[in-house]
C-alpha cells in the first residue's frame, strides 16, 4: 500500500487539475503522481484513495454537520463508493456527457479495456445510424487511442474522418440507400398550426407514392432533399394530393424541404422515383446534420487538449 502525504488534499483544492468532474453523488479525480503498472495496482490505488476520501467526507459530516444540527454519529449515511477506474477520460462541455476507458468496474478487473459512454449520444434514438459512428470514431480512435499523440495526427485523423464519412454519405446518397444517414423522426399526435419538418416529409412519401403509409404516430427516416423543379413535381401531386388526410393537402412544394423513408425501404425504388421528379438528396445539408453539434464539440474537445486552433 502506498500513504498519500498529509498535503495531498490540501494541493488537490489550489490545484483543481486534480478533480476532474464532480456532481451531486460522483466525484472524478486524476492522481498524475499515482502512476499504475497494470489494472490490478491501478484498482488497489482507487481503493486507496476511496479510504482516504471517505475518511475526510466523514470527518467533516460528523464533526461539522451532523455535530452542529445535533444528530449522532450513527446517523452518518455519507459514504463514496469506488465505482469505476479509467486510465483516460474525455469530457465534452456539456453536463453529464463523457466517455472514458475502463479499466475496472465496482472493484471487478475487466477482463480487457473497454469504452464507456455517459451522456453522449452513441445509442441515441433521434440520431442517424452515422452519425453515432462518427461520434465513436471521434472518441475511440481520436480522443481515447494511446496510437493518437500528437497535434500533427489528430489533425491528419480528424481530417481523414471526415473524408471518410463524406464520401460515405455521398455513397449512399446516390444509392438510395438511407438507412445509415436517415434521421428518426416520428408523426407526434396532436394539432400543429404549422406541421413539423418531419411529419411533412411523411404527407410527401405518401403522396408520391400514392400510399397511405404514414400515419399519426407512425415512425420513419428522413433526410434533406432539392426540389430542381418544383413544377414538375406540383403537376404530378395535384391530382394525388387532396385525395386523403395523411397526403400534402394544401402544402406548397416550396415547403417540401425534407423527404421520409420507411426504415425497410427499397433504395432502387427511392432512387427511381426521386429520378422521375428531379429530387435530390441534400448532401451538403445532410453532412451538416449528420455530422452535427455533438461531433463537433468532441472535435473541439481533443483540439483544445493538444492546443490546436
Amino acid at each position: 500500500m502506498i500513504s498519500i502525504n498529509e498535503n495531498f488534499w490540501s494541493n488537490v483544492e489550489k490545484d483543481l487539475k486534480y478533480v476532474l468532474y464532480t456532481d451531486t453523488d460522483s466525484l472524478f479525480l486524476n492522481v498524475p503522481k499515482l502512476v499504475p503498472k497494470s489494472p490490478e495496482q491501478a484498482l488497489e490505488f482507487a481503493d486507496m484513495l476511496g479510504v482516504e476520501i471517505n475518511a475526510v467526507i466523514e470527518d467533516f459530516t460528523i464533526n461539522g454537520i451532523l455535530a452542529k444540527l445535533g444528530i449522532g454519529a450513527d446517523q452518518n449515511q455519507t459514504f463514496y463508493k469506488t465505482e469505476l477506474v479509467a486510465d483516460s477520460i474525455l469530457f465534452v462541455d456539456v453536463k453529464k456527457n463523457y466517455a472514458y476507458t475502463e479499466l475496472a468496474h465496482k472493484g471487478k478487473i475487466n477482463s480487457e479495456p473497454r469504452i464507456e459512454y455517459t451522456g453522449i449520444p452513441v445509442v441515441k434514438s433521434n440520431f442517424s445510424k452515422l452519425s453515432q459512428n462518427i461520434i465513436k470514431e471521434l472518441v475511440e480512435n481520436i480522443g481515447l487511442s494511446k496510437n493518437v499523440t500528437s497535434a500533427a495526427q489528430v489533425k491528419s485523423a480528424i481530417n481523414d474522418l471526415g473524408q471518410e464519412f463524406v464520401g460515405r454519405i455521398n455513397e449512399l446518397s446516390d444509392k438510395g440507400e438511407l438507412t445509415e444517414v436517415g434521421v428518426p423522426c416520428k408523426w407526434g399526435s396532436g394539432s400543429y398550426k404549422s406541421e413539423p419538418a418531419a411529419v411533412i416529409a411523411m404527407r410527401l412519401y405518401n403522396t408520391i407514392f400514392n400510399v397511405e403509409l404514414f400515419r399519426p404516430m407512425g415512425s420513419a427516416l428522413h433526410v434533406p432533399i432539392i426540389v430542381h423543379n418544383p413544377k414538375l413535381l406540383e403537376t404530378y401531386i395535384n391530382p394525388i394530393k387532396e385525395t386523403s388526410m395523411f397526403y400534402l393537402n394544401k402544402i406548397p412544394t416550396t415547403n417540401l424541404t425534407y423527404l421520409a423513408v420507411p426504415y425497410d425501404h427499397d433504395p432502387e425504388v427511392i432512387k427511381a422515383k426521386l429520378a422521375e421528379l428531379h429530387i435530390e438528396i441534400d448532401k451538403v445539408k445532410l453532412w451538416e446534420i449528420v455530422y452535427g453539434k455533438t461531433a463537433q464539440r468532441i472535435v473541439n474537445t481533443i483540439k483544445t487538449s493538444y492546443k490546436i486552433k
